[in-house]
């Protein structure tokens, strides 16, 4: 297989699975993806084929320099290159296999380019005719598809002058398509001939003449031809068994008018016979004319699936391959008959012509597959033994799976009569022939046992004789293939020398044996003299300080694949390389040294002609590709540069305009300024040194600098909040020196101080401490060296108008009040007596902060301060700034200070106190609204004074007047607002985090819970409390627990909205008695068992159930206690009779009494009614009156409660027998339960519940059962009360 040097980027992510064909410069291989295991066919086409063509260019004089000869390949590329832009063109045509893409590359190691061509690999039509036989409707579609791909190619004004199966391929959707485009131009065929190794079978028989020039029905032929031999069997016109595919193929072209096919209707065969037409004008003349033939065809016959070809029946006769078939010379048809112009282009060369066509079948017989496999040597010496001459091997033969001609069974042969007289002839005369060789043959025979070559020089070859004769026995002759011959007489036990031979010749050494004598034994050997490669010349040329190209040239002699080149200098280690072609460059030089370049000899060859060259570097200086940097302005120019070798004295550069203009400058550094130079003016710069081989030359445009893009970007965190914004531009063309100013100002604030950015990149971030919440900035772009910009070098952005309030240094809810500023220039907080909120014209406003906390106020840092005051619309109208010390601001935790000016058009305003850009001057709370009232009030007349509670996160209770028109449900979530205009309430929507919180408390999910984190519990009738965080360690909460949170500037949570999670906020205690209700012990036991089972061993009747049911919905005795206590009662039956507390609501049980009958009914509005609930809560009797009663039997109770105190519902704890109590923990049967931190303790005696401790009653003498919440709070199932009794 040759090697592909896979170079051009078309082979990234490529590997090589096989060549299919080399000819003349040009191979095809199959590669494949590693990517996507997709194969595709690769063309290289190398331009020129050899280093043979280049030598003779450049001998010849049509190339001076290997620079003229790489400038001629070049043109010949670029014709290649305008031939695959038309075929571009081409790959919309649904019947066209374009190439894919190509890359046209300049050879790495020689003069030329190389050329690749990728297309999707397909299946030929060859091959699938081999796999599959063609249908009738598949032969219409074949044809109808190739002229639709003749169609395009004629609409393009072109031709494909070369269709043949093989350049016919099946698309993966069933269609076929043209490929491998040798396009030709239709007006310009008259000077087109067909190449000889382009002719096929498939050809028409013009392409065949001297003369012949190439129509425009070439390709309609073709086509017909295709299906001329699909139709035929696999056979061309004329082929039978006694004529072969040689002599019928002359037959075709030479005017013998072509039989219909075997295997076509007569419809069908008229078309094929006037597409295969001899004389074109007799021919479909477009290939729509042959697409429309085949398309009536196809709806008058309904074309089928069927086979074309039907299947052979019987053995096929065996075809003898050694038997040489007979072909009959080429007779040319009767030209007399052949029309006026056709003769004057017919050439009747009768012996060409011949040659023509025996080159044709040779070609496409001789083509061997190529096989990859580690065997396909053998393989293919054994496919070479089995091929017949006939070429079954043609590639573009239509295999579609038919026998061979003339296929037929033969009979049995029988042995001839004659045969046994003959044997025994023969056998008389073995014996008589032996008689001869013994007694006359061996007596005169001359017997040598070998021949060999012992040496062999480019003129001579040396020859050892072993034999066992005498001197002169024998004469040894040395001949080569001309006739031309030495003899010398045999000396025993010496070598010959035969002298005086031609180089690279090949001889046959052979003893000859004296008269009547007979040679026997190995008297014969061949070798070949050394060959002699003389070189014409042999050039070294300097390319660089370090590089110098090679060059020679053949004048006689064989040329090799490889060449290897040896050079050396004085005190540097020789060094070889090998290289391909006549032309190599060496680049590891060293500067100032003498060099000696010598060529070595290949194997088996003598060197002759100018094999060495002498090469002197001197100690020179190259500027580096690319190296050469360049940085413009408006009216200067910047250049720096890198080199390679020994620094010169000086750099001289000059620069020159067309005008006239000439400067220049010597320096030593490899850098130069050139200034006051003219916008819009063309400059050529020239730089250059005494040592360097060759100046650098560039031309270069000062123009302005150009901003094509200016943007911004802001950059918020979660809440909304501008952190940063970011600045980015970029320019048309580069400043002369780098570094930007960036300054940017509050737009439309006229006292707005300036601020300013530096840098040296087309980027930079304005910090959000150096910037207002809802402001609005234009930032200017401006040079640091003062050079003019252009475009765009203005933006507007504005910050987003969320504040971010100022915690830092312990304060935590400042409070801003205004007040006329006093009149002196120094005051304090004392000073400032009534607070005012409106002012006139000249008024100075003053202000005070109270820190609303004991803050560190010891730092001797530095703050800025700044005041901006908005308008009713939240536009900055005025701002101002200082610098003070930290500590110097506070006087007990209060901060004072004044704005200079007074907004001089009426209106409303907003005073802001930033410290950098955190809001210092208003407070914010949150928490749930506890209550509303409305009030009478009567100041200046009667109004009424709406005033709502809200407990906040904090844990204080702020009232605050609100407008009295909007409602402020129990429960609401809410926010306060302190600003120095006064409070406002307003509700806030859900904001949720879930996760869990860490073991100790300190994380919530992927969130930090600050230090001084503030938790709220509520419930939705507004009662709240706070929690500390230990208390929710290891709860998860979820989106139904957690109601709000904020983060603080550290992106902690610094306050956290639960919503009943802890359970703490309902009250618990233990029920004593409900009135006038009671149950008996043993009853509840019976019904419990009926619940349980669903079963009852008793005969009650439904109307005795009913009755206990009723009884058991409201019990509360001392056996239901004692039952509980001593675990007749089991926990789980527990649930089941006291869980479900929505059933008993008493709406939904008196809208069930209402519908159903008696007794149920009487029992709904029974359980519907009211009820006195006495309990102990922490120690104290207390009764709940409530109007509806709920499930609650006895023990402990839990109550969750208006703000008012009023029952909302009540619900039974759960009770479990304590086993061992801990510290803050209880454990029973296995299983540990925390306690609340107030958890009550009672001893019960008697029906009667007294308070006490619980190492009181923690010791063995007492039965302990534990009562804990169990109605899903995340953060519950604590032990609420203990209720002990004694053992006694």
């Amino acid at each position: 297989m040759p090697e592909l040097n896979m170079i051009s980027p078309l082979l990234t992510n490529m590997e090589l699975v096989k060549c299919v064909s080399v000819r003349s410069g040009t191979s095809v291989y199959i590669v494949k993806s590693t990517k996507s295991n997709q194969s595709y066919y690769l063309k290289h086409i190398c331009i020129p084929e050899s280093q043979k063509q280049v030598d003779a260019l450049m001998f010849t004089g049509a190339a001076a320099t290997v620079e003229d000869a790489q400038n001629y390949y070049k043109q010949v590329a670029a014709d290649y290159q305008s031939e695959l832009e038309t075929l571009e063109k081409l790959s919309a045509s649904p019947n066209i296999g374009c190439y894919r893409s190509y890359q046209i590359e300049p050879k790495e190691d020689g003069v030329g380019f190389e050329i690749y061509l990728l297309a999707e690999y397909r299946q030929t039509l060859s091959e699938v005719l081999a796999e599959t036989p063609m249908t009738q409707s598949g032969a219409v579609n074949l044809g109808l598809d190739l002229c639709s791909a003749l169609c395009s190619l004629r609409e393009a004004g072109l031709i494909h002058r070369d269709v043949k199966p093989s350049n016919v391929y099946l698309s993966s959707s069933g269609h076929y398509l043209l490929g491998d485009l040798g396009i030709a131009k239709i007006d310009e065929l008259k000077y087109c001939s067909m190449p000889e190794n382009m002719l096929s079978s498939f050809s028409a028989p013009e392409l065949f003449s001297l003369l012949g020039t190439i129509e425009p029905t070439t390709d309609i032929y073709s086509v017909g031809m295709i299906l001329y031999r699909i139709y035929n069997g696999n056979h061309g016109p004329f082929e039978d068994e006694k004529t072969s595919a040689r002599a019928a193929d002359k037959l075709r072209v030479t005017g013998e008018q072509l039989p219909a096919p075997m295997y076509a209707d007569y419809e069908m065969a008229d078309i094929l016979l006037k597409a295969c037409a001899f004389k074109p004008e007799d021919r479909y003349q477009t290939p729509q004319e042959l697409q429309e033939a085949l398309l009536e065809y196809g709806k008058r016959n309904e074309a089928s699936d069927a086979l074309i070809v039907p299947p052979l029946e019987g053995e096929p006769e065996k075809i003898d391959p050694s038997a040489e078939e007979e072909v009959e010379p080429v007779q040319f048809a009767d030209t007399e008959q052949m029309a006026d112009d056709f003769k004057e282009n017919f050439s009747p060369d009768t012996a060409m012509l011949n040659a023509i066509i025996d080159e044709v079948h040779r070609g496409e017989s001789g083509q061997v597959p190529l096989d990859l496999d580690e065997n396909s040597q053998d393989a293919s010496e054994d496919d070479a033994d089995e091929s017949t001459p006939d070429g079954d091997g043609e590639e573009d033969e239509l295999k579609i799976n038919l026998p061979p001609r003339g296929q037929r069974r033969k009979k049995k042969a029988s042995m001839p009569k004659w045969i046994l007289p003959v044997l025994i002839g023969a056998a008389a005369l073995a014996a008589i022939a032996a008689a001869v060789w013994f007694f006359v043959i061996v007596p005169s025979v001359t017997r040598v046992d070998s021949v060999a070559v012992t040496d062999i020089g480019t003129d001579y070859l040396t020859i050892q004789i072993e034999s066992g004769e005498e001197s002169g026995a024998f004469d040894v002759t040395c001949s080569d293939a001309y006739g031309n011959q030495s003899r010398k007489a045999y000396t025993a036990g010496e070598d010959m020398t035969f002298d005086s031979l031609m180089p690279g010749t090949q001889y046959t050494i052979e003893a000859v044996p004296l008269e009547g004598k007979k040679m026997t034994g190995s008297y014969s050997a061949t070798a070949s003299t050394f060959a002699e490669t003389k070189i014409l010349s042999f050039t070294a040329t300097p390319i660089s300080i370090t590089q110098a190209e090679l060059n020679f040239i053949i004048q006689d002699g064989p040329d090799f694949d490889s060449w290897t080149v040896s050079y050396e200098a004085a005190g540097v280690e020789a060094k070889t390389v090998t290289f391909s072609g006549h032309s190599v460059v060496i680049s590891d030089l060293l500067s100032d040294s003498e060099y000696t370049f010598t060529l070595l000899a290949p194997d088996n060859t003598l060197l002759t002609g100018a094999i060495s060259t002498p090469l002197s570097t001197v100690p020179t200086v190259e500027l580096l590709p690319d190296s050469v940097a360049i940085a413009l302005s408006s009216s200067s120019a910047i250049l720096t540069w890198q080199y390679d070798g020994d620094a010169p004295e000086k750099w001289v550069v000059t620069i020159t305009d067309k005008a006239g203009f000439e400067e220049t400058q010597e320096v030593t550094a490899p850098n130069v300024t050139f200034e006051n130079l003219v916008s819009g003016t063309e400059y050529e710069i020239v730089i250059s040194a005494p040592t360097m081989l060759s100046s650098y030359a560039m031309n270069v445009t000062p123009t302005i600098t150009k901003v094509t893009e200016f943007k911004s970007a802001d950059e918020t965190d979660e809440t909304g909040r501008t952190i940063n914004v970011n600045l980015s531009w970029a320019c048309e063309t580069e400043p002369a020196e780098p570094g930007w100013v960036v300054p940017y100002t509050l737009q439309d604030v006229e006292n707005a101080e300036p601020q300013t950015l530096e840098t040296d990149t087309e980027s930079c971030v304005i910090p959000a401490n150096n910037m207002y919440p809802g402001a609005t900035y234009k930032v200017t772009l401006a040079l640091k060296s003062g050079d003019s910009l252009e475009g765009e070098t203005e933006l507007t952005f504005s910050t987003a108008n969320v504040d971010n309030p100022y915690t830092a240094n312990g304060v935590k809810n400042p409070y801003t009040g205004l007040f006329l500023k006093p009149n002196k220039e120094t005051f304090r907080y004392v000073d400032l007596v009534t607070r005012r909120t409106t002012f006139s014209k000249g008024e100075l406003v003053a202000f005070d902060v109270d820190a609303g906390s004991n803050l560190n106020a010891s730092s001797d840092g530095t703050v800025m301060v700044n005041l901006v005051i908005r308008d009713a619309d939240g536009k900055i109208v005025d701002s101002s700034s200082s610098v003070l010390v930290w500590k110097d601001m506070w006087e007990k935790n209060m901060f004072v200070g004044y704005f200079p000016r007074t907004p001089q058009t009426d209106g409303d305003y907003t005073l802001s106190i930033y410290i950098g850009n955190q809001l210092l001057d208003s407070a914010m709370f949150y928490g749930v609204v506890q209550g509303a009232a409305r009030s009478l009030v009567e100041d200046n007349g009667a109004d009424v004074l709406q005033r709502v509670a809200v407990m906040c996160t904090d844990g204080v209770q702020r009232t605050v007047n609100v407008d009295k028109s909007l409602n402020y449900p129990k429960g609401w979530l809410v926010e306060i607002r302190v600003t120095p205009e006064g409070e406002s309430v307003s509700g806030i929507e859900n904001k949720v985090v879930t996760g869990k919180v860490n073991a100790d408390a300190t994380a919530l999910g992927s969130y930090a819970l600050a230090d001084d984190v503030q938790i709220l519990d509520t419930t939705a009738e507004g009662v709240a409390g706070t929690v500390r965080p230990s208390r929710l360690a290891g709860t998860d909460l979820n989106l139904l627990n957690v109601r709000y949170y904020t983060l603080n500037e550290k992106g902690e949570i610094d306050r956290l909205i639960l919503n009943d999670v802890t359970g703490d906020l309902w009250t618990y205690g233990v029920l004593d008695d409900i009135k006038n209700v009671a149950v008996n012990y043993s009853e509840l036991q019976t019904l419990a068992k009926i619940i349980s089972t669903g079963k009852s061993d008793s005969t009650d009747t439904q109307d005795k159930i009913v009755d206990d049911l009723k009884d058991v919905l409201v019990p509360t005795t001392s056996e239901v206690l004692w039952g509980v206590i001593n675990g007749d009662i089991l926990s789980t039956l527990w649930q089941k009779i006291t869980a479900n507390t929505d059933s008993l609501l008493s709406l939904g049980l008196r809208q069930v009494g209402s519908l159903v009958g008696e007794p149920y009914a009487s029992i709904f509005r029974y359980i519907g009614g009211g009820a006195t609930y006495v309990c102990y809560v922490n120690g104290s009797q207390v009764a709940f009156t409530t109007n509806v009663k709920y499930p609650v039997l006895v023990g402990g109770v839990a109550a969750r409660r208006e703000t008012t105190g009023s029952v909302r519902t009540m619900v039974q704890l759960m009770p479990m027998k304590i086993d061992q109590v801990g510290a803050a923990s209880v454990m029973s049967n296995g299983t540990r339960f925390e306690m609340a931190d107030d958890a009550q303790v009672y001893l019960w005696y008697k029906g009667q519940y007294y308070a006490t401790k619980l190492t009181e009653v923690n010791s063995e003498g007492y039965y302990l059962t534990g009562w804990y919440d169990n109605f899903g709070c995340a953060a519950g199932k604590r032990v609420r009360v203990i209720v002990a009794v004694k053992k006694d």
